[in-house]
Formats: structure tokens, C-alpha cells, sequence
């Protein structure tokens, strides 16, 4: 069985709307599509449901993301869109090479801590007595 055309989606909503559709066109209820995908109970009802207040809407990203799309057999891939990236180009400020690290590859080697001296002979124990004798005091 070859790929099929899917739809193109550049923005969050449209590709929840995508996996909305694509659960109705397999039967797929929300529960059985959260058993499917291993997902917590009412978790594809929150992401597929109509938003109502969207400030409250739950957002699937990134592990979730995964586990519903192949649990309804969907793939995304990304293509460049020559348009939007010349308008990019057009308006951005050219990055200065000099303050970028771009494919950064540390040259530093790393530095192990210097090690410790050993002592030449067994430690001595030296006892150091008082310069003044407290007597009679309740605790010596």
C-alpha cells in the first residue's frame, strides 16, 4: 500500500484538526485511541476536542505527539517554503560570524585536577597543652 497525499498544515490547529479527522475516518473512539497509544484516560479528548476557550486548551508536544500519530498511522514531514524563508531573509539582520559559534566544536581538552601529594611517612599526633589550667569549673 503506497503513501497517500496528505493534507498541509503550517500551524498547530490545523494539524489537530488533521488527527481529528483522521480518528473518525478509523472509528477511533477517544478511549480506544488513548489505549492504542498508550496514553493517560481522556488525554486525545482534551487535544482533539473542540477548543472552546483556547487559553485552557491542552497542547500535545512532544512524546504525545509521537504516540498519536502512529497510533492513527499518520507521518509529517517538513518542507522548505521558499517564499516565507526570501521574506525571512529579507527582513532579518545579518548575523555577525564573528560572535557566532556555528558548528561549534570544543578545542579545549579537558584539564584533569592536579593530583594529590602523598604524604612521605605515617601522620604523627601531636598534643598541644592549654597555657592556662582551669580548675574547679563544672565541665574541666
Amino acid at each position: 500500500m503506497g503513501a497517500t497525499l496528505g493534507r498541509l498544515f503550517s500551524d498547530y490547529r490545523t494539524l489537530i484538526e488533521t488527527c481529528r479527522a483522521r480518528s473518525e475516518e478509523l472509528a477511533l473512539s477517544r478511549l480506544e485511541l488513548d489505549r492504542l497509544a498508550k496514553l493517560p484516560d481522556g488525554y486525545s479528548a482534551k487535544i482533539l476536542g473542540k477548543e472552546e476557550n483556547a487559553k485552557d486548551a491542552k497542547r500535545i508536544w512532544p512524546k504525545g505527539l509521537g504516540a498519536m500519530l502512529d497510533t492513527l498511522g499518520l507521518k509529517v514531514i517538513l518542507i522548505a517554503d521558499d517564499a516565507a524563508a526570501a521574506r525571512t531573509l529579507a527582513l532579518r539582520t545579518p548575523v555577525d560570524r564573528a560572535n557566532q559559534r556555528f558548528d561549534n566544536v570544543s578545542r579545549l581538552t579537558p584539564k584533569l585536577p592536579a593530583p594529590i601529594p602523598q604524604l612521605v611517612g605515617p601522620p604523627s599526633l601531636t598534643v598541644v597543652a592549654s597555657a592556662k589550667v582551669r580548675r574547679g569549673s563544672k565541665y574541666g
